[in-house]
């Protein structure tokens, strides 16, 4: 995974790639690298190419350009873009990504603000509001695993599953039993087992 700022929003989607790969291939070995910007291109092609050295075969980007599809494309490994759909940038690599709808939540605010009923706060919409999907998937994607993935995602609609709820291993080996609450949710620094990176300090 190319890391872009190492903040606990981007420790826990991390985490819960990890975890979503565990359920496919409990000994998945995920390895991470930090760019520590948003958007550098030159340091998101470096970082993917020294993760495909290292023997990666799907490289997941946090960060915002094509550069890891591209660098992807050109060593025949598969990759996951992020917020934006990236597959015109390598569509034989690009397996899928998580994009963000905008829309929805400006639609909503705007008529918010036109009634009077607007109000500043935090927003964390979940997933049945649409704000969050995902793209086409790669025809590499066994139609299994779709069908399985659309199950998942209907049981986290239903309220029957939450990633972070049904107890997992931290990197340190601590097990977490407990559903987590939002602000340990907020608050995440520490990797999951599976990791094998160490977490960012400070």
């Amino acid at each position: 995974i190319v890391g872009s700022q190492p903040i606990p929003e981007i420790i826990r989607h991390i985490n819960s790639i990890t975890l979503g790969a565990q359920e496919v291939n409990p000994n998945v070995k995920v390895e991470v690298i930090w760019i520590n910007s948003w958007f550098d291109p030159a340091k998101e092609a470096d970082a993917a190419q020294a993760l495909i050295d290292n023997g990666a075969d799907v490289i997941v980007t946090m960060a915002d350009s094509p550069a890891t599809v591209q660098v992807s494309k050109k060593n025949g490994v598969y990759a996951i873009g992020n917020d934006t759909d990236m597959a015109i940038y390598g569509k034989e690599a690009h397996l899928t990504a998580a994009v963000w709808n905008w829309d929805v939540y400006y639609l909503e605010a705007v008529k918010a603000v036109e009634n009077g009923s607007w109000k500043a706060g935090s927003h964390w919409w979940g997933l049945d509001s649409g704000i969050v999907g995902l793209t086409s998937f790669h025809p590499d994607v066994p139609q299994s695993l779709i069908i399985r993935m659309n199950k998942e995602k209907g049981r986290i609609l239903s309220g029957a599953m939450d990633v972070f709820d049904h107890g997992f291993t931290k990197q340190d080996g601590t097990r977490v039993i407990n559903a987590l609450n939002d602000g340990e949710m907020l608050g995440m620094t520490y990797y999951v087992k599976g990791i094998i990176s160490k977490p960012p300090s400070g």
